[in-house]
């Protein structure tokens, strides 16, 4: 038994495309990072917590890829005390952008040979 055309196909048949003659240059993209308005925001998380909830500031994955380093000390500057990061190798990172003294919070907890690699950095 024929198969039967969709109505659509019969009013708009699928073409190929055409090919170009010669290759298009790739474009290249620029992001522009805003520590300013990471710390308005989170300054703006912070009011709007309850009395005494500290509001803490998530970093893992090099700070979703916007630098874990300049995030972090940006954030600190903001008033934040308190960060968390995936794994004890980040929060390694993030203790020596910081310096002693905030909280650093390992989401996935300790792995085995985590203590020597941290032990020395508070």
């Amino acid at each position: 038994m024929p198969r039967k055309v969709a109505p659509l196909l019969r009013k708009f048949p699928l073409t190929p495309r055409p090919r170009l003659s010669k290759p298009q240059p790739m474009s290249t993209a620029h992001l522009t990072i805003d520590l300013d308005a990471i710390a308005t925001n989170w300054r703006a998380l912070d009011k709007a917590s309850a009395s005494g909830v500290q509001t803490a500031a998530v970093v893992k994955a090099d700070a979703y890829g916007l630098g874990a380093k300049r995030v972090a000390q940006a954030l600190a500057r903001a008033g934040a005390r308190r960060f968390f990061v995936a794994a004890a190798e980040e929060g390694a990172a993030v203790r020596q952008a910081l310096g002693p003294g905030p909280q650093i919070n390992i989401l996935s907890g300790h792995m085995a040979g985590d203590t020597d690699m941290i032990g020395d950095l508070d």
